[in-house]
């Protein structure tokens, strides 16, 4: 279609005459009243002022329905807005994002496509690797600002998703008490026995490690299932608690984790795997109500018998990067 170009419909025929449409649809044939609606097929060499500018349609002088419409690109976005904004927070505490914007074709406020969530200052809040959540990390204000996509007319006047930045401000104030930080692994060794020997350690947001008395640090592994114990696949023998926790008070900084392996073999021998999750934790009940926050992404610790290519049986652990293996008896 181009500009200035009539275009004329006569229901009548399209009725009598069971004219189908695209999608191979007619309209009924003793309908009498009823609406319709004109679409104008176009592709991506048709520009942004070639589509359908205004558009008429007249049935009869007393039962007459018009339709007027407008080149635009829909859905087109207006008022575009992070909902959370001030995001306000405490050091150590996090929130997810949502950015929403006004569909100036139908009228409706819709979620925006987010591609990226990045913050103004990552000293003072962070995102979760370009996504959600926002973490609070010190005392400040800074901006937060989410990729978003939008439909909007190109240089050439064709229409396209485009990316826009849609921006807030997140408030990070002090929290009222002390609560652990910067968890981390400070060594890793191999054990003859197989086992995988990690120590982590922890701070506290206020710099003294006494301070974290009233908290609860630990971790808990999750095995396959729901059956209490877990029992090892054979030939691995042994059998674990599920879910398994281990936890200490917060000032005691010092986290032994041994992953160990099973306690004995039975042949003949065959392979075997199973993985566990691993979960560190911590709990303050002067921080979001005493409810249970997590250091780090949940681990994998990924456990298995198998022939080698030496032709040797093996058990094997991995877990974080590390490896540990050692022949079978």
């Amino acid at each position: 279609m181009v500009p200035d170009e009539q275009v004329w419909v006569e229901v009548g025929k399209l009725i009598s005459g069971q004219i189908p449409d695209v999608n191979g649809k007619t309209l009924p044939v003793g309908a009498m009243t009823g609406t319709y609606e004109l679409s104008v097929l176009a592709d991506e060499t048709d520009k942004l002022n070639e589509g359908l500018f205004e558009g008429k349609l007249v049935v009869d002088k007393t039962y007459g329905y018009a339709v007027h419409g407008c080149a635009s690109c829909c859905p087109e976005y207006d008022n575009r807005y992070i909902v959370q904004d001030p995001l306000d927070l405490v050091v150590g505490g996090w929130s997810t994002q949502s950015a929403w914007g006004f569909d100036a074709c139908t009228g409706n406020t819709d979620v925006l496509r987010s591609s990226n969530w990045q913050t103004g200052n990552p000293q003072i809040a962070t995102s979760n690797n370009g996504s959600n959540p926002i973490t609070a990390v010190a005392v400040g204000t800074t901006t937060d600002y989410a990729s978003t996509q939008v439909m909007a007319p190109d240089s050439r006047g064709y229409c396209r998703w485009s990316n826009v930045r849609t921006t807030g401000t997140v408030n990070v104030g002090p929290v009222s008490c002390a609560i652990p930080t910067n968890f981390r692994q400070t060594t890793e060794s191999n054990l003859p026995n197989g086992t995988l020997h990690f120590v982590y350690t922890w701070d506290s947001t206020t710099g003294i490690t006494a301070d974290l008395a009233g908290c609860t640090v630990g971790e808990t592994v999750f095995y396959p299932g729901s059956q209490n114990p877990y029992v090892w696949p054979l030939p691995m023998v042994d059998q674990t608690r599920n879910p398994d926790p281990h936890q200490s008070t917060g000032n005691n900084n010092f986290s032994p984790d041994n992953n160990l392996p099973p306690s004995s073999y039975r042949q003949p021998y065959a392979y075997a795997h199973f993985p566990a999750i691993q979960r560190f934790w911590w709990i303050c009940p002067c921080f979001q109500n005493g409810n249970l926050q997590t250091f780090v992404p949940d681990v994998t610790i990924d456990r298995k018998v198998f022939k080698d290519a030496d032709g040797i049986w093996k058990y094997q652990i991995q877990k974080s990067g590390y490896t540990n293996k050692i022949a079978l008896p």
